[in-house]
């Protein structure tokens, strides 16, 4: 006869069995819901979805970045050429203004004087002149129409010294630009030199920096520049080299480069400071995000979608990595269509679903990019 003991554990047994089995069925009856496979089979397997990018070539380029001012295009401050009081003013501060409009007129009563006066005798020596030709040279000598000649050639030197005189006392703008703030007021007594205004010509704007001389070997003129303010942070400005400096500071062992950017909306001024970037040895060559490249040892590979649907295992060779991207040598070709997102998850020959495309990598990586405000340095 059994003990007690013996069939307290045989029911035991027997109660856990039951519950095992309870939970498997559960189990499966929830499995067969879910996935609607009512004859019991097994669970109909699913497409990977996955990200791609489409592959093409892309320029890409080191770049030298430092800091630079800006200078305006022709800059000069207005002045006086003679001592004379101010009559009136044509300007307001701030005022863009063309070649030759007229600034200021200093008071000219005693030239205007003159200049009535050399008109006046300049009529009278003419005709003189015109009587004695009349005459001719049988009743009028030689010598009285020369000394005639004369006096209309002295009179219209006259009459030209007055006129220069008088076009002194009207300032004009020697060039088209932003004028500056007004410095004088009508009836303020200018002599030779006192600055009336500022004139800055910020049509195009010179941008001055610094290289180490250590990288002036990748500045060329002609090289492009991408140029950023603090002023305006979501602005990108862009311009050329235009001139390398002859000399190399030997304190700084830095050359200063000048770079020229069009500012034609006038946002711009001389003196901001810029973060300035010259993109040096720009090649197309095709790039794929980091994200992409798979690296097992020494093998490095990518997964790429054919057009059935199918992941296919594609060893490449790279050379660098640019800005969050991997710069690829071999192993791909333009307009293939590379995993960027879900990769790990893949096999040779598995079948994939595409959940969205990736926009450019190289313009999402510079968009990304945050401005260098940092010394010198070449991007690796």
């Amino acid at each position: 006869m059994k003990s007690p003991t013996s069939i307290v554990a045989i029911f035991a047994a027997v109660f856990f069995g039951a519950a095992i089995g309870y939970f498997f069925n559960s189990d499966a009856e929830n499995e067969t819901a879910s996935t609607g496979n009512t004859n019991g089979g097994a669970r109909a397997s699913s497409a990977t979805p996955v990200e791609v990018i489409e592959v093409n070539p892309q320029e890409i380029y080191d770049s030298v970045e430092s800091l630079g001012t800006l200078t305006a295009n022709e800059s000069l401050t207005i002045n006086a050429k003679v001592t004379e009081t101010v009559r009136n003013l044509h300007f307001d501060d701030g005022e863009l203004v063309e070649e030759g409009d007229i600034l200021a007129e200093l008071t000219n009563a005693e030239q205007s004087a003159q200049l009535a006066e050399a008109q006046s005798n300049l009529d009278e020596s003419e005709r003189q002149l015109r009587r004695l030709n009349d005459i001719g040279s049988q009743l009028a000598s030689v010598s009285a129409i020369d000394q005639a000649e004369s006096a209309v050639s002295a009179n219209k030197a006259r009459l030209d010294a007055i006129i220069a005189r008088m076009d002194d006392r009207l300032i004009r703008a020697p060039f088209g630009g932003l004028l500056g703030f007004r410095m004088v007021s009508p009836g303020t007594l200018l002599t030779s030199g006192t600055p009336i205004t500022t004139l800055d010509d910020i049509s195009q704007l010179n941008l001055d920096f610094s290289v180490p001389e250590t990288l002036l070997s990748g500045v060329d003129v002609g090289a492009s520049v991408v140029a950023h303010s603090a002023a305006f942070p979501n602005r990108e400005f862009t311009g050329l080299v235009t001139a390398i400096d002859s000399r190399v500071d030997p304190v700084t062992r830095a050359a200063i480069i000048r770079a020229v950017i069009p500012n034609p909306d006038m946002i711009l001024r001389p003196g901001m400071l810029m973060t300035t970037e010259v993109l040096t040895d720009r090649i197309e060559k095709l790039v794929i995000p980091e994200q992409a490249l798979i690296q097992n040892a020494a093998e490095s590979y990518v997964y790429v979608i054919d057009e059935n649907m199918t992941a296919q295992r594609r060893n490449i060779q790279f050379s660098r990595r640019w800005r969050d991207n991997v710069v690829v040598d071999s192993g791909l070709e333009a307009g293939d269509e590379v995993v960027t997102a879900g990769a790990f998850k893949l096999r040779p020959n598995a079948k994939v679903e595409i959940a969205g495309y990736v926009s450019d990598s190289t313009e999402d990586s510079s968009a990304s990019e945050p401005n260098q405000t940092a010394s010198t340095q070449t991007s690796e």
